[in-house]
């Protein structure tokens, strides 16, 4: 069983009233047991496409939404609110980037958590709450049973985001989708909370979308990479062989960029995302490509196939 996201569009109407196509035709598939990592950086569509899978772009200003997102058979963008619901929680899975946001500081950490129960599972108050504690405890908060009882405010940042990963699993969701948990997390943590992330998966043997602009947490988490760009998939391959074969200018710019052990200077990318009000004709990397060529300025590259679970969008590879 996968999640297949097949050409994915999504189309918002701008504070000044104009159409806005915020992802293009974004692809990829996501096995059970399996994690899919996206990376890019800000403004390139990582979180967007993981709110669009759980339907939670809110109108408005999203005005449509094109293309599939296929699970146990059924497309979800042709479903109703009520049974996205009983898919969203349950089946399908989300962590949340800001816990201090997304938690709410008026209910104690067990009200929290038994919300997703009692809203998808049929369960008795005392089993509830032994279940809240066995939770706690699989996410490595210690003495769970009086951090139950306390609210958001009273954590630390990494017990915050290991009671929202408490409350993504709760119901064993098959799909897990993880957008930046370790942002603002100081570096002990994070390592922490990647490695419990990993156990996890493996434990309940679930799907997980790993989003990040880090492509060191991506290698360490992912099998399979996903590289966004302004709203397009412009690169897909095994995490192997993205981090030997790095195809797209940007990928290898972003290798480029990363934080390496000995290496005291950092290489950046100059320029910027180009606004999605104003998107190129071209391809959409050409201001900022050291290698661009004169078609990709009038013509958006198709993705070509290097291999059989290798694609790249760039006319580079155009011949192979």
């Amino acid at each position: 069983m996968s999640i297949d996201i097949d050409h994915l569009s999504v189309f918002l109407r701008s504070s000044q009233g104009e159409r806005v196509q915020i992802l293009n035709q974004v692809s990829f598939s996501i096995p059970t047991g399996t994690t899919v990592g996206v990376v890019g950086e800000s403004g390139s569509g990582k979180s967007i496409t993981a709110l669009a899978i759980m339907q939670l772009l809110s109108s408005p200003p999203l005005e449509k939404l094109a293309g599939a997102i296929r699970w146990k058979g059924r497309n979800l963008l042709t479903l109703d609110k009520k049974a996205i619901r009983t898919i969203r929680g349950r089946e399908i899975s989300m962590i949340f980037q800001e816990p201090m946001t997304a938690l709410n500081p008026v209910l104690t950490v067990s009200q929290q958590i038994r919300e997703v129960l009692a809203e998808h599972q049929t369960m008795s108050k005392v089993d509830q709450h032994q279940r809240v504690l066995e939770l706690l405890e699989v996410v490595g908060i210690p003495s769970p049973q009086k951090r139950a009882q306390e609210y958001p405010h009273q954590l630390s940042g990494g017990m915050r985001q290991r009671v929202m990963i408490a409350i993504a699993i709760a119901c064993q969701p098959q799909l897990l989708i993880a957008d930046e948990p370790t942002t603002a997390l100081d570096v002990t943590i994070q390592a922490q909370i990647l490695e419990q992330l990993k156990t996890l998966q493996q434990q309940f043997e679930m799907g997980m979308l790993f989003i990040s602009h880090d492509l060191n947490v991506v290698g360490y988490l992912a099998d399979t990479v996903v590289v966004m760009y302004a709203g397009e998939v412009i690169e897909m391959a095994p995490v192997e062989t993205l981090f030997a074969r790095a195809a797209h200018p940007y990928t290898q710019a972003l290798q480029q960029s990363r934080p390496q052990k000995g290496v005291q200077t950092f290489v950046t990318i100059p320029g910027q995302i180009p606004s999605f009000v104003n998107m190129p004709k071209g391809c959409r990397f050409y201001e900022r490509c050291t290698q661009r060529k004169s078609e990709c300025l009038h013509s958006s590259p198709p993705s070509y196939r290097l291999s059989e679970q290798h694609h790249v969008r760039c006319f580079l590879y155009a011949a192979t």
